[in-house]
């Protein structure tokens, strides 16, 4: 809700991701003042616990991106095809 008026509703697959879904969806929203279409466009990634590396879509990010998320010591899985 926003100002009295439904600004948004989430829902999210199960499992360990919804957390993070949940969190990019309002981010992108309020934060980065990006449209609900522009936000179900948008890549996504994946960061946990266990297994402890950055799950991503493929060519998604720029390399400049995994190369720095690497510099800082993030493990990154390029196997994942998608992130929902």
């Amino acid at each position: 809700m926003k100002d009295g008026k439904l600004l948004m509703v989430l829902d999210s697959p199960g499992g360990s991701r919804i957390i993070t879904s949940v969190l990019q969806t309002i981010l992108n929203v309020t934060e980065f003042k990006m449209s609900m279409q522009e936000v179900v466009n948008t890549a996504r990634f994946q960061n946990q616990w266990l297994p402890d590396d950055v799950l991503f879509e493929p060519n998604s990010f720029s390399n400049a991106t995994l190369a720095d998320l690497k510099a800082k010591g993030y493990k990154i899985n390029k196997k994942v095809t998608t992130i929902i």
